[in-house]
């Protein structure tokens, strides 16, 4: 019968749906023990390796080895422990519950021992042992007990039962919508709509399908005849294919006579000649281009004195841009003389400015660290062998130069994959305390150099987080080397951290020159440089902000700026605590 398929489909859905859900509870019950069982044994070991640490410690000191033995075979006879014994750190046994004992303790001190080891104790006067309790391999997991049997099979009965019933139920209901569906597989196929009728006794979804049937011979046959008559109409568009193409291109596009009037102008070409569309065509283009290299080239095509294309580029007046004429000669046969493109390059030109001042700058950048390293390098190589001092003070020197010049070289790879959109996290434990003590070494020189008093507000413990150390400790170096290199001398630069269960906050004040109101959106832009005279005085290549916002990005967090000019400028940086552990470690 058409339809019974999809019923005893949905039939066998359901028993399938109750059987997995009882072995489910079957399993879960039998994991749940096993869980138990586990976590009993783990306490139990716990507390025996706890009470023979606390016992064992007088015993070792009076050297009672019976004593001793008989304590870790008493430990060894819980049903959670197999052997129990007594270690050193390099693996010597002092006694154990299988008789193994010593005649007198090893020479003290003893190797040493963690004291966080679990199971380590205290022997006055040689040293630290350990207590090794080896576990009793786990037994078999006792499956659901015979009540638990009973019950799921009871509830698998009474599911089956309640499953019979609803399946008559729905075979009842549904048996129209499936032989409408089994009609539509047959209309996919490319059956003949007179075979697609279903027996009117199914039901209302029956009837309404013959019904829809008949709708669609009737519409067919109406199609039909509106085709026919489609066919001897013709219709002929106001404007043909291809300016409709022209039209939808982003380049300007015109066409130019003999005469160099203009027969045919796009949309894109009135917007960047700035002239009405209408006013273009037929129209000379020596009026609408003043641009005289470009004029003489329409010119000699117009005289067929040029056959080779031609380009050049416009500068508008009052900062509007720069545009690109590529100028083409058509051939002979064609209806123009000449095709002209136009092309608005302002953004091009701007990068192209924006990386030759990244380029020049950056040479700068980093020829300065370099000089300083060969200049106290050769001063370290005149020094008198007696005068430590002042070679360890080159040798400072030249490793913050070096250190300056690995970030500058870190920051430029950095750019590149972020322009690439390869930058990429490497997630690991990052110990906060030992990032901000880097941090603090590594400017306290350059704050005390320009006499500016730089300060560390620290909570008292800090979290270790899961990041990606380098570019997190790459984007707080950015922060915090700005503060000090737009801080004037004698000015303060002030650091605070604030570490809870949910946040990371970084913050870095300064009494710097502060930043225009109108430039504070573009300081996170790759390769800007604010235009304020005092700014451009300082070195820089413009990619720190940019790649301290791309890396916070990357971790889920976010970057602000606060600063007004002569006020000094706020940096901080947010994002959220992945802890690596549920301790926190002393700052």
């Amino acid at each position: 019968m058409r339809g019974e398929s999809v019923v005893a489909w949905a039939g066998l859905s359901l028993c399938a749906l109750l059987l997995g859900t009882l072995a489910g509870l079957v399993w879960w019950s039998a994991r749940s023990q096993d869980d138990l069982a586990s976590r009993d044994r783990d306490q139990r070991i716990a507390s025996i390796r706890t009470m023979v640490a606390s016992a064992s410690a007088p015993l070792i000191a009076s050297q009672n080895w019976p004593a001793l033995t008989r304590l870790l075979i008493d430990a060894a006879n819980d049903d959670a422990v197999a052997r129990a014994s007594i270690v050193l750190a390099d693996g010597r046994t002092l006694a154990s519950s299988d008789g193994g004992s010593e005649s007198e303790a090893p020479t003290a001190p003893w190797p040493t021992l963690p004291t966080e080891a679990p199971g380590s104790f205290e022997v006055p006067g040689s040293g630290r042992a350990l207590v090794d309790l080896q576990p009793e391999a786990p037994r078999p997991a006792a499956y659901a007990n015979w009540e638990l049997a009973t019950g799921v099979a009871a509830v698998g009965v009474v599911g089956l039962l309640a499953l019979l019933a609803v399946y008559r139920r729905l075979r009842k209901r549904l048996a129209g919508v499936g032989a409408v569906q089994e009609a539509l597989q047959g209309a996919v196929r490319g059956d003949p709509i007179d075979s697609l009728g279903v027996h009117e006794d199914l039901g209302p979804s029956a009837r309404a399908w013959n019904s829809l049937l008949a709708m669609l011979t009737d519409l067919r046959a109406h199609v039909a005849k509106d085709r026919a008559a489609d066919a001897l109409a013709t219709r002929r568009s106001s404007r043909s294919d291809l300016h409709q193409a022209c039209d939808a291109l982003w380049l300007g596009f015109a066409v130019v006579d003999d005469h160099l009037c203009i027969r045919y102008a796009n949309g894109a070409a009135a917007i960047f000649l700035e002239t009405a569309r209408e006013q273009l065509e037929g129209a000379s283009v020596l009026s609408v281009i003043a641009h005289e290299p470009a004029q003489q080239a329409l010119s000699a095509m117009a005289r067929r004195e040029i056959k080779q294309r031609r380009s050049f580029e416009i500068e508008r007046d009052g900062n509007r841009g720069v545009l690109r004429l590529t100028i083409r000669p058509l051939r002979q046969e064609d209806a123009g003389v000449a095709m002209i493109l136009i092309e608005d390059i302002t953004q091009q030109r701007v990068a192209e400015q924006a990386q030759n001042s990244f380029v020049a700058q950056a040479t700068h950048e980093l020829r300065t660290p370099l000089t300083n390293i060969i200049l106290y390098l050769d001063e370290a190589i005149d020094l008198p062998e007696e005068d430590s001092q002042g070679r360890s003070r080159c040798l400072n020197v030249i490793n913050q130069e070096a250190r300056r010049l690995e970030r500058l070289v870190a920051d430029m790879l950095s750019v590149s994959e972020m322009q690439a959109g390869a930058m990429a996290l490497e997630l690991g434990d990052v110990r906060l305390d030992r990032v901000f003590e880097d941090l603090q070494n590594d400017y306290a020189a350059q704050a005390r150099s320009k006499s500016i008093e730089l300060t560390f507000d620290l909570p008292p413990k800090l979290p270790v987080i899961r990041a990606d150390r380098d570019r997190l400790t790459m984007a707080m170096h950015n922060l915090l080397g700005n503060a000090l290199k737009y801080t004037p001398e004698g000015g303060e630069v002030a650091v605070r951290v604030v570490a809870d269960e949910a946040r990371l906050t970084f913050e870095v004040r300064d009494s710097g020159i502060g930043i225009a109101e109108a430039d504070q959106p573009k300081v996170f832009e790759a390769f800007y440089r604010s235009e304020d005279a005092r700014g451009r005085k300082i070195g820089g290549t413009g990619l720190g902000l940019a790649l301290a916002r791309e890396v916070v990005r990357l971790h889920g967090g976010e970057i602000t700026l606060d600063s007004a000019l002569g006020k000094g400028s706020t940096f901080t940086l947010s994002l959220p605590c992945a802890r690596a552990t549920d301790h926190a470690i002393a700052a």
